[in-house]
């Protein structure tokens, strides 16, 4: 649960914030307006109830065969395996509510005598309790390195902890409990009545049931030399598996009025109800009813999965190792559940915003997306060398093909015609039950059409100097450098600047427009390093390491500048400060790269065995308190902040005793 409060005081209607240096600093704020309780308010409240339930019953069976110790074939695997999973969950998401606000109605009730404007009840009322809040301080934000005002009222602890949503509406909206116009009370409900009767009636709920049966055989083999062919090893192995998914859901679809199917009936509309001359008669608008449907989703696939992997012994230092395979992810089930909801894509009339909106169609942007499963190709080819017993230098190429995997996209689909009522003869006209055939606009995941591709290298080694004499003997050094070259043509990325397009921001197909290209795949940096100082001796072994790793894409639609993460609507972009037509205004479907910034951790570990049965670890994580950063890429090219988090210093001490 989190709780809004709000500070009204003139003292701090503004502040400055300065991104000139290494973190944002602010300054400005008034500490008598910022602790000022008649003019600070508990503004908002929001509450999560999690309804998840699973179960998975799975088994497993296998068997290996030693064929020989000396022949070519050495032994053969074999294994069946079983699942099946349950789940209903409950998509009700988070209850958001107004507390104090100044556009609400002054509740009934002699408590309320003090409130306003509207319902607001500023702290220094009788009616608020002081434990509901208190003056909190950040002696160590940041490290002690942010610049942030010293002391805030806040939301009490206590308060949020208690997770009593049914208290703060009663005792800061004034919904609660419902009064007479003399300010009696009518009904005194209970919180789990007002839960099931006003938030949660139980149609969000899905139900999915996943199967998975898979089975697989792997044969281990070796040879001695073959002329210059050197002793190898190695195992080649198939997995076949097949998945089903059933499930069911209700599809919500609200309530929207008021929408004409084109500009000129938009137009003709506008003019019959203000009289214009000439214009007497009303065309068809169309309003949507919320309703639910009850929605059943299934599908089934099956995969077949073969590895290879090969070891050759060159010399008794020099080892080469190959390995090919397949792999696969299944989908996410969020992204494949049935239920979710639909809301109506409309566009502002051109030449007159007050004239009824088009409707263009419906949004989908949740669940019900019908995914392949991720199919990763993988290729390896690495290099060993030992010139010791305690040392090793190795080179690791590899690639990777991703198909089919996950991607962010809007695109239009067809799907059944909706439920609709035509208004015909103007604001109290007549109406009529109908359904109209209008694009699916899907705003979700689906299975990428382009492929993924890496390839990289990885160089490292370790040694310990075990030469040295005594306690020095136990100090090593291990470290590695990587690089990755990445691409994912199917990313979907657009810029606030983008052109217009014929179809309100989107392309005809109801893609987003493609204006970053040659983006990397999301997670990957192109360069990381990494060094370990090592010391292992009898029962002590430490290791220090330094990992870093260069900028990495974050996703195009996790900001602000999404417009997936603000409520799917496009922005306007307004490239004139007076003139406001469609040459100079237009909607803009923005998908902004997201950056992590290039950062650098320092970790310790320690471990110690007491005896055979008692161990001691001791673990101390991101010693240097590294800030991790996030930049945005508005345009092509320019990468400015967006936000700033460390993660603290963490210290661990376990103790492990076996019995």
């Amino acid at each position: 649960m989190s709780v809004g409060l709000t500070q009204s005081s003139p003292l701090v209607g503004s502040m400055d914030v300065d991104l000139t240096g290494s973190l944002p600093a602010v300054s400005g704020l008034s500490t008598d307006g910022l602790l000022d309780p008649s003019t600070a308010y508990l503004s908002s409240m929001s509450y999560r109830e999690p309804d998840n339930k699973g179960t998975m019953l799975a088994g497993n069976l296998d068997l290996e065969y030693r064929v020989s110790d000396g022949g070519f074939l050495r032994k053969i695997g074999v294994g069946v395996r079983a699942s099946r999973r349950n789940e209903n969950d409950n998509f009700i998401g988070t209850y958001f509510a107004p507390l104090s606000q100044s556009w609400l109605g002054k509740p009934l009730g002699p408590e309320w005598a003090a409130a306003g404007p509207g319902n607001i009840q500023f702290l220094n009322n009788p009616n608020v309790s002081p434990s509901d809040y208190n003056i909190s301080r950040f002696p160590n934000y940041f490290g002690g390195r942010g610049s942030v005002p010293a002391q805030l009222l806040v939301p009490s602890k206590s308060l949020i902890q208690s997770y009593d949503w049914y208290y703060l509406l009663q005792k800061y909206n004034g919904q609660l409990p419902e009064r007479d116009a003399d300010g009696n009370i009518i009904t005194e409900d209970t919180p789990e009545n007002y839960w099931t009767k006003y938030i949660d009636q139980g149609l969000n709920k899905t139900s999915t049931r996943i199967n998975n049966m898979a089975a697989y055989v792997q044969a281990s083999f070796a040879h001695d030399r073959i002329g210059i062919i050197p002793p190898f090893s190695g195992n080649i192995g198939v997995r076949i598996f097949r998945d089903s998914l059933r499930a069911s859901g209700l599809l919500h679809t609200p309530d929207t009025n008021n929408l004409a199917l084109t500009v000129e009936d938009s137009s003709a509309y506008f003019n019959a109800s203000n009289g214009v001359p000439g214009a007497t008669t009303f065309p068809t608008l169309y309003k949507l009813t919320e309703a639910y449907s009850m929605q059943t989703r299934s599908y089934d696939y099956t995969r077949v999965l073969p590895s290879f992997n090969i070891k050759f012994d060159v010399t008794d230092k020099f080892i080469v190792r190959g390995a090919a395979s397949l792999a696969s992810a299944p989908p996410n089930l969020n992204d494949i559940r049935a239920g979710g909801s639909i809301i109506a894509r409309s566009l502002e009339n051109p030449g007159n915003p007050l004239a009824p909106n088009i409707l263009t169609g419906v949004v989908v942007n949740s669940g019900g997306a019908t995914l392949k499963p991720t199919m990763i190709t993988s290729q390896d080819l690495v290099f060993e060398y030992y010139p010791s017993s305690s040392s090793l230098i190795y080179l690791d190429v590899f690639a990777k093909q991703i198909k089919d995997h996950p991607q962010f996209y809007s695109f239009i689909a067809n799907n059944l015609p909706i439920p609709a009522t035509a208004i015909e003869g103007g604001p109290s006209g007549v109406e009529t039950d109908t359904t109209l055939d209008v694009p699916w606009v899907y705003l979700q995941n689906r299975t990428a059409t382009e492929k993924a591709y890496i390839k990289g290298f990885e160089i490292g080694g370790r040694t310990f100097f075990d030469k040295l004499p005594g306690l020095l003997s136990g100090f090593g050094i291990e470290a590695n450098l990587t690089y990755i070259d990445s691409k994912n043509p199917a990313q979907q990325a657009n810029n606030m600047l983008s052109p217009a397009t014929p179809n309100g921001g989107l392309n005809p197909d109801g893609t987003v427009p493609q204006t970053y290209p040659n983006l990397p795949y999301a997670g990957l940096s192109k360069w990381a390093y990494n060094i370990q100082l090592l010391y292992s001796r009898n029962k002590l072994n430490v290791r220090l390491a330094y990992n870093w790793r260069d900028k990495a894409l974050l996703s195009t639609n996790v900001n602000p500048l999404s417009y997936a993460t603000s409520g799917n609507n496009p922005y306007t972009l307004n490239t004139s400060p007076t003139n406001f037509d469609a040459d100079h205004s237009w909607p803009v479907y923005n998908m902004v790269p997201a950056w992590t910034a290039a950062a650098g951790y320092l970790d310790l570990g320690v471990d110690y065995k007491v005896s055979d049965k008692v161990s001691l670890s001791f673990r101390a994580n991101n010693i240097l308190n590294t800030i991790s950063r996030t930049y945005q890429e508005p345009v092509p090219g320019v990468l400015v902040p967006y936000d700033y988090n460390v993660s603290d210093q963490r210290y661990d001490l376990t103790m492990r005793v076996k019995f």
